[in-house]
């Protein structure tokens, strides 16, 4: 155990699961640990001009990092970023919202102060943020350790934001922690049903004369992009994303076939994915924005698929199976298909020279060709919904270029 203040030790777990830079807006009610995050070794303050930007930053600095942390004033402040906040649940990203409030004696008196509703009723952001967010607390200089503990663990289990209260007058209180590194927490397999998936996973590879791999976002959440990557060459079968997962399987490699959105698919990437007699879905939601509207046409009997703690094969389901132990499964099996695959970028890039800049009329095929040719290896692509999504989803991205892009929350392009 060592002596350090409440807002240290938050900083200091946060620095250990990997976060080096907070984004926020000052308010009075949080400068005193603003003064924290200023003077801690290894955070960087990112200041934003308003409180929903910051959290529009936090959720992008979260799917390229692995987490992120936000700070806001007390009402006002966290109301303003409560969208950013809900985008991040929707898509999954772990978020730590951190709210700077009035004074402990402040609440507990229920004075009338600014930044409320005038009524003494101090609950009223936090319910909200409670709807979308998977773990909360109020810290105190009783609860501190265990509470920021608690709740930073549910936010790297769950990967989606969590919610902490930090009175102006708890952040400097002086308080016992842990000296040994916060250990997080993976999602488990029981063991008993992780041996009849593999089992029945493996029996039904085994008669299926075709298989393909269709990658979702989570995947990309959870850090198994190199898993997935061993079963596909494993296999040796086509592999296609959703839109919502560009990127996360490289692009130029040669089983990479290209994007799946149901009837707005490429023939060839319709055909290979909904035609497979195994389908390998990873981390897969069907949302209306990913399927061209709900058209796939994927026969579910036919699907193997994997979530973050739990598997199906067909229609039976298999509660508290890891994804991450699932595809070690998968690959266990030893089986190997593989198939006759035209890459995307042979089908798409080869022979295609970059047209001459000239002075025309700028059109969608224009214009995307150009930004085609603009992007570069290791470049991110952030695409605004809409328009922006839908021309990106087409680009073959280059080696090591990734893109981030919102197919569930939607909400930048209506901010």
């Amino acid at each position: 155990m060592g002596i350090c203040t409440v807002g240290d030790y938050l900083l200091r777990r946060l620095r250990e699961i990997g976060v080096r830079h907070v984004f926020g807006v000052p308010g009075d009610y949080q400068l005193e640990f603003l003064d924290q995050v200023e003077a801690m070794d290894g955070i960087e303050w990112v200041g934003n001009c308003n409180e929903l930007n910051a959290a529009y930053a936090a959720d992008g600095y979260g799917r390229l990092n692995g987490i992120a942390a936000l700070i806001t004033t007390f009402g006002v402040g966290e109301l303003s970023a409560l969208n950013g906040i809900a985008g991040a649940y929707a898509e999954s990203v772990p978020v730590v919202s951190i709210v700077g409030t009035p004074a402990t004696f402040v609440v507990e008196g229920k004075q009338k102060v600014h930044h409320t509703t005038g009524d003494g009723d101090f609950t009223r952001a936090a319910k909200c943020a409670g709807e979308y967010t998977v773990a909360q607390a109020v810290l105190s200089r009783d609860n501190a350790a265990s509470e920021i503990d608690r709740v930073l663990r549910f936010c790297w289990l769950l990967k989606r934001p969590v919610y902490i209260m930090l009175p102006s007058d708890v952040a400097y209180e002086t308080i016992e922690a842990p000296a040994e590194p916060l250990a997080l927490l993976e999602p488990s397999s029981d063991p008993r049903k992780l041996e009849r998936f593999a089992g029945q996973a493996r029996d039904v590879l085994r008669a299926a004369r075709s298989v393909a791999l269709l990658i979702g976002p989570e995947i990309d959440r959870y850090h198994l992009t190199g898993r997935l990557r061993e079963l596909a060459e494993k296999i040796g079968c086509p592999v296609a994303c959703l839109s919502n997962a560009k990127g996360v399987f490289p692009e130029d490699h040669d089983q990479f076939i290209g994007g799946y959105a149901g009837r707005l698919s490429d023939t060839y990437v319709r055909e290979a994915i909904e035609n497979a007699d195994c389908l390998l879905a990873v981390g897969t939601q069907f949302t209306d924005s990913v399927t061209g509207g709900f058209s796939q046409n994927i026969d579910p009997s036919r699907v193997i698929a994997l979530h973050p703690t739990a598997a199906a094969i067909g229609d039976t389901q298999y509660a508290h199976v890891s994804m991450k132990d699932a595809l070690l499964a998968l690959v266990s099996t030893g089986v190997h298909k593989p198939a006759a695959i035209t890459p995307l970028l042979r089908r798409r890039v080869t022979g295609q020279e970059r047209a001459p800049v000239r002075p025309a009329r700028l059109v969608q095929e224009r214009f995307w060709e150009q930004l085609q040719a603009f992007l570069e290896p290791g470049d991110v692509v952030i695409a605004d919904q809409g328009t922006s999504y839908y021309g990106c989803a087409e680009l073959p991205l280059p080696h090591g270029c990734t893109s981030r892009c919102c197919g569930m929350d939607c909400t930048p392009s209506s901010s």
